[in-house]
């Protein structure tokens, strides 16, 4: 029966390992070592500490920051140029999640990315997305109806779903229907549908096409601050701004009443002082404020974040069970939070459920039950082998030539960061009923192997500056912190395939990595006397073949591609 309750005792290896993936981008040996024998409540409560924020983006010719914000700065530009900046952007960003330690707030930050998804592509400027990133870091770990208002007037997402389209007498519903549909109340069960000029549209039980209607005349009349200089006082993050004039009235936005559907009760938001068919800038900020609190009033809305965050961390699969036992208990925990997310991962990241603790069954586990995702594979190897990647304030200038090549990686596995298929974001993380088995197919799982023959290619210097993104295995295997003692095969690989996979595996597979891979024919006493002959020799070409063949071996095996 799938339970809530807490998980009593500590965490062994495997479980901290799996809370360690499931809540960062990956785990070293040190980490879990680190984590082992915490009780969960403890564990939980190391990971929920807020880190400091990262350092700015800086300039990688000066290396000045791009976005200063302590002196006003909140727009990059180089030589006078804002574009063809979002490559720096994204390497910035790929560096804060690799740096981003054991903490939950960076992988709240990609939860938020995958849940309000936009495309760079559609938005094209950089700084509009790295004050995206900013939003939701500032939220990762707080109030997510708070969120939800803030992104309702982020300048990305303003352009991304056509806000700054939607004005008076020409209507333009993407927002309105993706912040039901996607964002925070979801469709429930269809119903019949309704009629409106001569189409038909599909009505649901959480919403009708009256409420998109009525959503997007409350959310007219913005539009985005391509300067920047509209700072939310909340947040100190800039913001879009209502379409107004000189004596702030506005110039687009409906002045009706708008009036909802049975399912939000009839709800009507009108703003309460209109002048010569305009109203203040305070009254459309008003009604924006009315349309969330409307929506979050609803049991549903609670219930389908829940779904959400539960698919991130836990599975794909919500059966009746979980539904009832799961479920429900959180949005009650969201709810009576005011919908702050602490309670609500907490309860969820120490429960039995989430330790396979619950029930007996093996049919049902969670540990190792994910696909990891292009990015927490790329993230979790440079992380567990601490790959060499450059410093983000010291190393600027080597910072977009080392991350572009992981970057289209991960687009060869089918992910391009920041550029999902469509507007609901990546498949993995909303389509049924593959859900996380949409990153794999036979061409991205073929790019997955490749990805472990290029971090063990020591590139030229025009390629890699200074050889990032190189795995240098002999120096990693001799680093005591990480294998015990690389001269004992046995120990070797036990080090490895026991912090690098998520379940323990069978004699059989161990059986494989060690004497198919590692030995390759020698005996124990063959490769203690290799590794003797290297450490004297200097020579390490003999041993380095072998233990590359092995770490190879272990990222391309599928018990590696989950989590």
């Amino acid at each position: 029966m799938a339970s809530l309750q807490p998980f009593n005792g500590t965490l062994d290896k495997r479980l901290a390992g799996h809370l360690l993936r499931r809540a960062t981008f990956g785990p070293s040996k040190k980490d879990i070592d680190q984590f082992t024998g915490l009780t969960p409540v403890q564990a939980v409560a190391n990971l929920l500490q807020e880190p400091e924020p990262p350092k700015p983006i800086t300039n990688p010719a000066s290396g000045t920051p791009l976005i200063d914000p302590e002196n006003g700065i909140y727009k990059m530009v180089v030589d006078g140029e804002a574009e063809n900046l979002t490559d720096v952007f994204m390497s910035w960003w790929m560096a804060t999640m690799k740096n981003s330690g054991n903490n939950l707030t960076e992988k709240m930050v990609y939860f938020m990315h995958t849940h309000f998804t936009t495309m760079k592509s559609r938005i094209n400027e950089p700084s509009a997305l790295y004050h995206q990133i900013a939003l939701f870091r500032f939220y990762a770990l707080g109030n997510f109806k708070t969120l939800s208002l803030k992104v309702c007037k982020d300048n990305a997402m303003l352009r991304f779903l056509d806000g700054i389209l939607n004005v008076k007498d020409r209507p333009q519903e993407n927002f309105g229907r993706e912040l039901l549909e996607l964002y925070t109340i979801g469709k429930g069960p269809q119903v019949a549908p309704e009629v409106v000029d001569g189409e038909e549209f599909a009505n649901y039980t959480t919403f009708t096409e009256q409420d998109v209607k009525a959503a997007t005349r409350v959310l007219s009349g913005w539009d985005e601050d391509t300067q920047f200089e509209t700072i939310d006082p909340d947040t100190g993050i800039p913001t879009g701004k209502v379409k107004a004039n000189a004596q702030l009235l506005t110039t687009q936005h409906y002045t009706d009443v708008k009036t909802f559907s049975t399912a939000f009760q009839n709800t009507q938001i009108a703003p309460a002082l209109i002048e010569n068919d305009s109203t203040t800038v305070e009254e459309v900020e008003a009604q924006l404020a009315q349309l969330i609190d409307m929506i979050f009033v609803q049991e549903e809305t609670a219930k389908y974040i829940c779904r959400r965050l539960y698919r991130f961390f836990v599975y794909y699969d919500i059966t009746d069970e979980i539904e009832r036992d799961i479920i429900e208990p959180l949005a009650v925990t969201f709810r009576n939070s005011g919908y702050e997310l602490k309670p609500v991962l907490e309860q969820l990241l120490i429960s039995s459920h989430f330790y396979d603790a619950d029930d007996n069954e093996t049919g049902n586990n969670i540990v190792g039950a994910i696909i990891k995702s292009p990015l927490e594979l790329v993230t979790g190897v440079g992380r567990f082998f601490n790959i060499p990647m450059p410093d983000p304030e010291l190393e600027a200038a080597d910072m977009a030539a080392a991350y572009k090549p992981i970057l289209e990686e991960m687009e060869s596995q089918g992910m391009e960061l920041y550029e999902p298929f469509e507007v609901a974001g990546y498949s993995a993380y909303h389509q049924t009923p593959a859900y996380n088995r949409n990153w794999i197919s036979a061409n991205y799982l073929a790019y997955r192997y490749i990805y472990s023959e290029h971090i063990l290619e020591r590139m030229d210097e025009d390629d890699m500056p200074k050889n990032f993104a190189w795995l240098d295995v002999i120096a990693f295997v001799e680093n005591p912190e990480n294998v015990a003692n690389p001269a004992d095969a046995e120990q070797l690989v036990t080090d490895l395939v026991t912090y690098m996979l998520p379940e323990e595996i069978s004699q059989e597979r161990f059986d494989y990595f060690l004497n198919g891979i590692l030995l390759d024919g020698l005996s124990s006493v063959m490769w203690e006397f290799e590794w003797d002959s290297y450490k004297t020799s200097g020579d390490d070409s003999a041993v380095r073949a072998q233990i590359e063949a092995l770490v190879r071996a272990i990222i391309q095996s599928p018990e590696f591609q989950l989590m």
